[in-house]
């Protein structure tokens, strides 16, 4: 880009943490050249600011990122009830990027939400160099009415396989957004903007962009804009006021410029009117106030007189006490790094009247963290396993907490404690629990023994076999943080004393991951199906057990009940999937187990194909309350069923069936 006048003359300014917006503009027929976070401007007499070099670089597969060619070209958009508009616009307080000089203009009535306006991939699609990687989803937005906060958000959709993929943003304004992608090289995708209301307001978008590349941290970087901000009485009347915002990632950084009026003994302080801060992320130094020390970037303040609080004489202090309210800063000074805020001053204590002020600040913002984002608590806690075993006490009547003393728990990961016989749940999420009770002595004839789960002071799952010497009992649970688990045992007949045998008498419980800790960039697990309650066989597929309901969450799954087919379900993507089906038969000796994309389903699962067959059990006891429990990598559209011999009933009181699928960790 050329500047011709008659006589240029440039002057070059680094600026480091700062934004163009508050450097003065050069003198008539002067420029200056910017330093903004490594990227070179040049800034003009009348304020105009030129990024240098604008033209993109590196690989792009969205066709027409700009509007540069007419707005509907390789553009396309899904209305269910309503309509989109989709126009070409050069208006600058409409562009995004106004050196671009055109862009889209999207606006959306009477929708449905979840209709999108969709930019196509060039032909090609993504490359095989490209294919299991991560891309880099991106866009710039102007927020045209100065209201949109979450009527849309971004994603990318897999239109060879049907499904959105990756990471999704809500857009909350005038910014950049940028998010993350797995990409293969066998698929075809789309860029996706996605109505999150009926009727969302006007929408600036340019430089739509697919490529490959790794999300940054802070994926939401915002342009400077106006902030809704309220100066505390004791300010004085401010002149000369300025309030600006742009957004970093889940934190809002805010300048706010001015000058004061008459200083007042009144606290001195700042109203986010549209915010609420996150006190949980600031340190806290007092009992009654979330308080921390501020220095260098970010808040600086100065008196009219040159004086800098922040030099070593002075500093400043800001403080949020949520008690009061949860947008409201307050400020007082301090005369080392090592005071704490004690009360927050009156504002005419610490400034004069009519003195300049520049406040410099980024806060964390309730409701910007983003729900794919892994806490570091969540990756601490993701692989806990623990293991305790043996025992030497004598089971009755009356269940008992068993301890399981005897030799020492084997713990990986902090995801559990463990007292006498009781584990604490250090987390909230969902755990795959087994335990067995071996007989010693007096097992056998005339035996039964009887194993359970319980979560706090409730039992959640149970086995009893007869003229046996030994229990087992498994189940995945959901837990909470807080939550305890313990076995319990009992024999109504006899007496036995269980055996110290580590191999036989055990307790073991295992946190199911939402995602992998070896791979926290990747798409996350953690969707259920739970089956339960008995309702017989399909009529035409004979040999699939058909439960009365299903609760699912997430969309890993598609789960059904039916009358003729049974029950079953399918995965929606590839992912490693968890399995616990329980079942029983009055009279015993019968078969059942998992099937996968089994042909064979009037055939008893024990003869069906062995390569179809994920796991399975022959139960000799009557009554007897028995799980399968296999834990298997399955590819998108494969059929998981409940798959049996016809026999298994569930008729005894006290005796369940049901079925819980749970992903473990999501591969596609």
């Amino acid at each position: 880009m050329a500047y011709v006048t008659s006589n240029p003359v440039f002057k070059s300014t680094t600026l480091k943490n700062s934004m163009l917006a508050t450097e003065p503009s050069p003198q008539t027929n002067n420029y200056k050249l910017l330093v903004v976070d490594g990227v070179l401007y040049i800034k003009d007499s009348a304020g105009a600011e030129t990024p240098v070099g604008t033209a993109e670089s590196g690989k792009n597969y969205v066709l027409n990122p700009r509007a540069e060619q007419n707005a509907t070209d390789n553009v396309s958009n899904t209305a269910t009830t309503g309509s989109w508009t989709i126009a070409k616009t050069t208006t600058a307080a409409e562009l995004p990027e106004e050196t671009l000089g055109s862009a889209f203009k999207i606006s959306g009535s009477g929708l449905t939400v979840g209709d999108t306006v969709e930019w196509a991939i060039e032909a090609t699609g993504i490359d095989d160099s490209d294919g299991g990687r991560w891309g880099l989803t991106s866009f710039h937005v102007q927020d045209i009415s100065g209201t949109i906060n979450g009527e849309y958000s971004l994603q990318v959709y897999n239109v060879t396989d049907s499904v959105y993929v990756g990471q999704k943003v809500t857009i909350t304004g005038t910014g950049f957004f940028q998010v993350g992608v797995p990409i293969a090289a066998a698929a075809d995708y789309e860029v996706h903007l996605i109505a999150e209301t009926a009727s969302p307001t006007n929408i600036g978008i340019s430089s739509v962009a697919l490529r490959p590349g790794i999300p940054q941290q802070g994926a939401i970087i915002g342009d400077w804009n106006d902030a809704n901000i309220t100066m505390s009485s004791g300010f004085g009347t401010v002149t000369d006021f300025s309030a600006k915002q742009r957004i970093v990632g889940t934190d809002i950084e805010f300048v706010v410029t001015g000058q004061t009026g008459t200083t007042a003994a009144t606290d001195a302080y700042l109203e986010l009117d549209d915010y609420t801060i996150q006190t949980d992320n600031i340190p806290v130094f007092g009992a009654s106030a979330t308080e921390f020390l501020v220095d260098g970037y970010g808040l600086r303040l100065w008196n009219g007189g040159g004086g800098d609080y922040n030099a070593a004489s002075y500093r400043v202090q800001m403080a949020v006490d949520s008690a009061i309210s949860s947008s409201r800063i307050y400020f007082s000074r301090s005369s080392g790094a090592g005071d704490d805020l004690g009360i927050p001053e009156n504002a005419n204590a610490w400034l004069s009247t009519n003195d300049g002020f520049i406040l410099f600040f980024r806060v964390p913002i309730n409701g910007f963290d983003q729900a794919f984002t892994p806490m570091a608590s969540d990756v601490k806690f993701e692989n806990s396993r623990a293991r305790v075993a043996g025992d030497t006490a004598t089971l009755n009547a009356t269940p008992t907490i068993i301890t399981f003393d005897n030799i020492s728990g084997n713990f990986s990961g902090d995801g559990f404690t463990y007292n006498a016989g009781q584990y604490t749940c250090n987390f909230d999420g969902w755990v795959s629990v087994k335990s067995s009770l071996e007989a010693a002595s007096g097992g056998g004839s005339g035996v039964t023994m009887v194993a359970q789960i319980f979560k706090n002071t409730t039992s959640v799952a149970e086995n009893r076999k007869a003229d046996v010497s030994f229990v087992s009992v498994s189940d995945m649970i959901e837990v909470a943080a807080g939550d305890t688990l313990e076995i319990r045992g009992s024999c109504p007949s006899g007496s036995p004393q269980l055996s110290s045998n580590s191999d036989g008498t055990y307790f073991t419980v295992a946190r199911i991951p939402d995602f992998s800790a070896r791979a926290v960039g990747s798409p996350f697990g953690g969707a259920t199906a739970s089956f339960t309650g008995d309702a017989g066989h399909g009529s035409t597929n004979n040999r699939i057990r058909e439960f009365s309901s299903v609760v699912t969450t997430g969309d890993a799954f598609t789960a059904q009940n039916s009358a003729t087919l049974g029950s079953s379900v399918t995965a929606n993507y590839d992912m490693v999937m968890s399995i616990v089906y329980n079942d029983a038969r009055t009279a015993g000796d019968f078969w059942f187990g998992i099937s996968r994309n089994s042909t064979q389903l009037t055939t008893n699962i024990q003869s069906i194909n062995a390569a179809d067959r994920e796991d399975v059990i022959r139960v000799n006891d009557a009554n007897a309350n028995v799980s399968v429990s296999p834990t298997i990598r399955v590819n998108k559209g494969d059929v998981i069923r409940p798959h049996t011999d016809n026999l298994p009933n569930s008729g005894a009181a006290g005796i369940t069936c049901f079925m819980k699928v749970v992903c473990v960790e999501r591969l596609g």
